[in-house]
């Protein structure tokens, strides 16, 4: 499971468990507005990278051999990719001045998000650092959240070309024994 999953794993499990926020994947959607549909303001933006460029490291396999049986595939490294994960969310029943109805809201879609991301991926994730974004007059209305997450995934070879031999049954039912 890579990097390109992540947001459409991630919605999955969110529409599975009654979860409204938006999910998006790319730098660039961060800056748009995505704020209709249910739940408001809430969204989950992933954004491969962090704030200078970096998208991680590429190292020697860990564990050499297949991963998914059904891939037929063996590892040729092990990456860890930095993914900004941006929660914008707000209480839509509160004034647009209560702090702490907004804070409480991006709190519990913070909170959901770890869930979900821990149910996808399991140990191949780290957290790290999180704060909040520091333009409050951009968000007049709910409050965004900025986190790092690492996760590790295998670069894999593609699955071999095998050539099974065709099995072919003589149907051909002879009556009486050939001449």
């Amino acid at each position: 499971m890579g990097l390109l999953t992540l947001d459409t794993s991630v919605a999955a499990w969110f529409v599975k468990n009654g979860v409204t926020a938006q999910v998006e994947f790319g730098r660039r959607r961060r800056a748009m507005q995505i704020n209709q549909g249910p739940g408001g303001a809430n969204r989950v933006i992933f954004s491969p990278g962090d704030s200078s460029g970096k998208l991680g490291k590429i190292g020697p396999v860990r564990l050499p051999g297949p991963r998914e049986a059904a891939a037929r595939a063996r590892s040729l490294a092990d990456a860890s990719a930095i993914v900004a994960v941006y929660v914008w969310a707000c209480n839509p029943t509160a004034d647009p001045s209560d702090e702490r109805a907004h804070w409480s809201a991006a709190l519990d879609l913070q909170e959901w998000t770890i869930r979900a991301v821990h149910e996808v991926y399991g140990r191949n994730h780290t957290w790290g650092d999180w704060g909040m974004t520091p333009e409050p007059d951009v968000h007049v209305y709910g409050v965004e959240l900025v986190s790092a997450l690492t996760i590790s995934f295998p670069f894999l070879s593609k699955a071999p070309a095998i050539d099974y031999p065709a099995s072919s049954i003589n149907k051909d039912l002879r009556t009486a024994p050939p001449p």
